[in-house]
């Protein structure tokens, strides 16, 4: 079971955008079809993968094979399933950038609830008892 504050604000985040029709294409590459790389690149602009091979826009995001595991397991497992995953701390924070880059960038809006959220680390004491 998930416990990680980013891996949970990912799989939020990306999750509803799915449900909500902003889906992102994930099963393999736009243009040619590969289905891993060591490294994809990811669009936040149409939600496409793109191999190392036919990624032609510096811009996109690099996604190592936890990142894009990660992220099809979101999109495509059973809700039942959807928080049974663990993934590195580091990874888990580029996801989180990742997917809200993307939900911001799909919506057109940002997000207070975004905003108190980054704010919590910055000015929370981790050692506080918040009753």
């Amino acid at each position: 079971m998930v416990e990680n504050p980013f891996i949970i604000k990912a799989i939020t985040e990306l999750r509803i955008a799915a449900i909500s029709g902003y889906c992102p294409s994930l099963v393999a590459c736009e243009e040619c079809g590969a289905f891993e790389d060591d490294i994809m690149y990811f669009d936040i602009r149409n939600g496409s993968i793109y191999c190392t091979k036919c990624n032609g826009d510096t811009s996109n995001i690099p996604i190592n094979q936890t990142l894009l595991n990660s992220m099809r397991h979101i999109v495509f497992s059973r809700f039942g399933e959807l928080y049974n995953f663990e993934i590195p701390e580091k990874d888990a924070k580029i996801l989180s950038d990742i997917t809200e880059k993307y939900i911001v960038y799909q919506t057109d809006r940002k997000f207070k609830t975004l905003e108190f959220l980054r704010y919590i680390p910055k000015h929370l004491n981790p050692n506080q008892i918040l009753e």
